[in-house]
């Protein structure tokens, strides 16, 4: 299989057959936290490119190999599915050890409504004195969260967010609703102002600390 990237591959990288195949992934690091971890990075930013395969949930019949079948080639297997008008995300869970959880979010799409997500900038991120966050990233978090929330909370390993794109952004906003293990984003566009900037690490920052004296 060739490892040569093509203009497919960065246009419709949900069109690839594969995922997982470029090359051969170490075990996933499950326990790294505050340090990067660049095994964790390969395997996040492959998560980040299969999301924008369809399944099921949105062809049917879905295009082959299913995204479901890449999983368990990697040992992994869908979890949930969230699928509202403009936002698109899975968890994903190990099969074997060492068990951990991702949250991916799928980037922007050549259509009419990830476009207006985009473009949706609602307040004015001038102040930055002020937190100021993109809303049309904000309205479609919102548009899933209650549905992720209920699904991170059943969990009892450690998750991990990604996204690529509006993917990116979305897993940013998500961290900050409920930390997760780490989270790996990949070409992310602006989020929030200088003041969202400060208030997200300050956030980042306690939850390490908390987490280091426990």
């Amino acid at each position: 299989m060739s490892a040569v990237t093509t203009w497919d591959d960065l246009l419709q990288p949900g069109k690839a057959t594969d995922f997982f195949a470029r090359r051969e992934f170490p075990p996933f690091d499950s326990e790294a936290k505050s340090a990067y971890s660049r095994v964790n990075a390969l395997w996040l930013a492959e998560l980040s490119r299969l999301i924008y395969r369809h399944d099921i949930e949105e062809e049917d019949p879905p295009p082959q190999p299913t995204r479901t079948s890449f999983l368990e080639s990697a040992g992994l297997k869908q979890r949930r599915f969230f699928n509202s008008q403009n936002t698109k995300a899975m968890l994903v869970e190990s099969v074997t050890t060492p068990v951990f959880a991702v949250l991916v979010f799928r980037g922007t799409e050549q259509n009419l409504n990830d476009l207006i997500t985009d473009l949706e900038f609602g307040i004015p991120l001038l102040d930055q004195n002020i937190v100021g966050v993109h809303q049309g990233f904000r309205k479609a978090l919102d548009s899933v969260w209650n549905s992720i929330e209920k699904e991170l909370a059943a969990l009892t390993c450690p998750v991990f967010y990604t996204g690529h794109s509006l993917g990116a952004a979305l897993a940013t906003l998500a961290a900050l609703r409920r930390a997760p293990q780490a989270v790996y984003t990949f070409a992310s566009p602006r989020v929030g102002n200088a003041a969202f900037a400060l208030h997200s690490a300050a956030c980042l920052f306690s939850e390490l600390l908390m987490t280091r004296m426990h």
